[in-house]
């Protein structure tokens, strides 16, 4: 290798690790024609139901509202499957349930090959009977590819137990609608990049996902094909890179400023979204209208960008949606930010609005068929033309551009091992190769020539890849919205309570949301989280290669870690609730101990005997000899015993009401234990001082009945002669 040739390959990044290249043969783009352009759409949206939009809705009651994300979903596929009310629903019948998952591309059916049997034309029956053979056995192959749990979840091959709980949402994982009213799409690429190229592509599929974790998923395939009606009949490369660069944006990523104005007439028309087409148009079925009964026009930049910044007005700074996506997407109405807003909620039924969020950026994930094949031309020959710069540019879905290097060679350095498959790529040692595929955090490319790559491959990329791409878009938009519900579930939590007097209520509701997000994700992990889909080499090596680009294992570990912190917050309120329960069950026990002590002392009695008190100064009387002889001080005694018990009832009902406020135990304790106290050995030693200072003896007049007052004054004047005679006695005969 000379000086030169050594410089051009260092220029251009290529070393020992990607050799396989053949810089002389390398072609610029816009001199490679393109033989098939296939590209799969993938928009991932996340539906939640409005709750703070429903507490302004009288008619729905809360038993109604679905318990889960599965049950929402489901309730959805209800709709857009049999409206109930067609006048005041805005979902459309343009969507068609399809119970065979299986049947996710249009079918073939021995019905359309009877048709045509009543012609002449026998060439043309037997090629129908053999594509319905043909898609049979398609379908075969694309259900055996996969490992049974895999086969479980994407064609419901067993149907989910249903339950007879009235309480309990009837779920199923996956829900696949169809519409087939749109036949063609039209594409004016912007001036920049495509040169103003306008390109006719066909709609060969557009499906609509829903599954249970809160997804919606959009697939719309888009065709072209050398040689057909379509315009143009021919493609180039460098068109091919333009056209995947500006079809995916859903709204314009930023404006295009000119850098001259010639007047101010220009300066609207100078004004363009960058990175986009110029116009999308949708050619509609003749018998078939819109879903939206009176599509938008594409708004002006300037207006567009006004609405888009404008925070006052109802779209609160959200980004508008292209018209063409708008119509797609409908009944769902996605928005990308996180205020709530009347203007984005698509009802079901009458009075259960939800909402329905972008969650990424304005680039829908994409996966892109490239076939280089020509007449008279092998595949590796084929390849050989392309350059590390525009397989760079293949790969990231970036436009064309005239550099010989999208990005500077040494960021590059690893481009070939970590982003591509090259099991069939070109080599020497397997010259009848000709594929190479290529992965991206939002793409997944396949380009190659030849009649394998072009009639076995092809179907390959539609059904095997698609259901793998299906898996890793559902996956990381699933984890997104785990992560954006549990964001929304902490900002309500932080907004409702209160630091100074926290309201249980908000407790609760803070602990049944991380609670029911906590069970969601164990059914995630369980359910749809999906490391091995088959046992064959070549889809676990692809497989795990996209995961990696995508990065669904680190993102997994980082909303793992996230549900854990909201769990492990959720264990200290719980300890702390236990700590404060004991500390309450202490104060009980402390005015319990007080009590026992005091009947103790008294006895049991007092509670129901009259005139019980049997004071301990008197040691020579008997139980009941000398006690109060006026009722106040009977009360008084058991109005202290009663202001005890009913001071400790009150003490802990108000403990246990102020409990949650912000001061530690220790202080609540305290405070309230120290004030009780204090006024408790205040009356309880006013009263003994009273009762020491001022005994009483019982009186004959305190008997309520004439009978009862003349039995007690004999027996207290019969008592007082004894002791009176007892006391005149001599000393030497008194007993101590």
């Amino acid at each position: 290798m000379d000086r030169k040739t050594w410089a051009e390959s260092q220029l251009l990044g290529l070393n020992e690790n990607n050799n396989n290249y053949q810089p002389d043969k390398w072609s610029q783009n816009r001199g490679i024609s393109v033989r098939t352009f296939r590209q799969i759409l993938i928009w991932p949206l996340f539906v939640e139901l409005d709750r703070q939009a429903l507490k302004n809705e009288k008619a729905v009651h809360e038993d109604d509202l679905p318990q889960s994300l599965a049950g929402l979903m489901s309730k959805i596929a209800q709709e857009l499957q049999s409206p109930k009310d067609k006048s005041a629903s805005s979902f459309s019948s343009a969507w068609r349930k399809e119970e065979d998952l299986l049947e996710h591309i249009e079918k073939r059916s021995e019905e359309s090959a009877a048709q045509t049997a009543e012609t002449n034309n026998e060439a043309e029956n037997k090629r129908r009977k053999a594509d319905c053979i043909k898609h049979e056995n398609d379908k075969y192959a694309e259900f055996v590819f996969f490992h049974e749990v895999i086969q479980d979840f994407l064609y419901q091959r067993r149907p989910i137990s249903s339950t007879n709980r009235p309480n309990r949402d009837a779920v199923s994982r996956l829900h696949l609608f169809k519409r087939d009213d749109i036949t063609q799409l039209k594409v004016k690429l912007a001036h920049d990049e495509g040169k103003g190229l306008e390109i006719t592509l066909d709609v060969d599929r557009c499906n609509l996902y829903l599954a249970s974790t809160g997804i919606v998923l959009l697939a719309l395939e888009v065709s072209w094909n050398e040689g057909s009606k379509n315009s143009p009949p021919v493609l180039s490369l460098a068109d091919v890179e333009s056209l995947t660069d500006q079809l995916r944006r859903c709204y314009s990523p930023f404006v295009h400023l000119p850098f001259k104005l010639s007047s101010k007439a220009d300066e609207e028309e100078s004004y363009r979204s960058g990175l986009c087409p110029e116009q999308v148009d949708l050619i509609f079925s003749p018998s078939r209208t819109p879903i939206l009964k009176q599509p938008k026009q594409r708004l002006a930049v300037i207006e567009e960008r006004r609405q888009a910044l404008d925070d006052s007005g109802k779209h609160k700074r959200s980004p508008q949606l292209f018209p063409h996506w708008q119509e797609l997407i409908a009944p769902f109405n996605p928005v990308n930010v996180s205020q709530s807003d009347q203007a984005y909620m698509t009802t079901i039924g009458k009075g259960m609005p939800f909402t329905c969020r972008h969650i990424m950026d304005e680039r829908i994930p994409i996966m892109t068929f490239l076939s280089l094949s020509k007449q008279n031309c092998d595949g590796p020959s084929c390849l050989s033309t392309v350059s590390r710069g525009d397989w760079v540019r293949l790969c990231f879905a970036d436009g064309s551009g005239a550099d010989p290097m999208p990005y500077n060679p040494l960021f590059l350095r690893d481009f070939e091992e970590k982003h591509c498959y090259d099991r069939f790529f070109l080599s020497p040692a397997t010259p009848d190769k000709a594929v190479r595929l290529m992965f991206a955090s939002y793409a997944f490319t396949t380009v190659g020539a030849g009649d394998y790559f072009d009639n076995i491959l092809q179907e390959h990329f539609r059904r095997h890849y698609f259901q793998m791409s299906l898996l890793a878009y559902l996956e990381h938009s699933t984890l997104l919205g785990f992560s954006k519900r549990l964001t929304n579930v902490v900002a309500s939590y932080e907004e409702d309570r209160n630091d100074k007097r926290p309201d249980p209520k908000v407790e609760q509701q803070f602990h049944r949301a991380i609670s029911d997000l906590k069970r969601e994700f164990l059914l995630y992990t369980h359910q749809y989280r999906f490391t091995g889909i088959s046992n064959q080499v070549q889809p676990i090596e692809m497989y795990n290669q996209w995961r990696e680009v995508i990065g669904l294992n680190s993102l997994y570990e980082d909303v793992k870690q996230e549900l854990d912190t909201a769990t492990d917050f959720l264990l200290a309120i719980d300890q702390q609730q236990q700590t404060d329960s004991a500390a309450n069950l202490n104060v009980l026990a402390s005015l319990g101990l007080a009590a026992s002590l005091i009947f103790s002392f008294l006895g049991m009695n007092i509670l129901f005997q009259k005139n019980p008190i049997n004071p301990f100064w008197n040691d020579n009387s008997t139980f009941g000899s000398q006690s109060f002889s006026s009722a106040i001080w009977v009360d008084l005694f058991y109005g202290a015993i009663a202001f005890l018990v009913i001071s400790g009832i009150i003490y802990a009902v108000l403990y246990r009401l102020v409990g949650s406020s912000g001061r530690t135990i220790q202080e609540r304790f305290t405070s309230r234990a120290l004030k009780y106290g204090i006024i408790i050995s205040l009356f309880a030693a006013i009263f003994l001082g009273l009762w020491i200072k001022y005994p009483i003896s019982p009186s004959c007049e305190d008997s309520p009945s004439p009978q009862s007052r003349t039995q007690n004054c004999s027996q207290l004047l019969h008592t007082a002669d004894s002791d009176r005679k007892r006391d005149i006695r001599p000393k030497e005969n008194r007993h101590d």
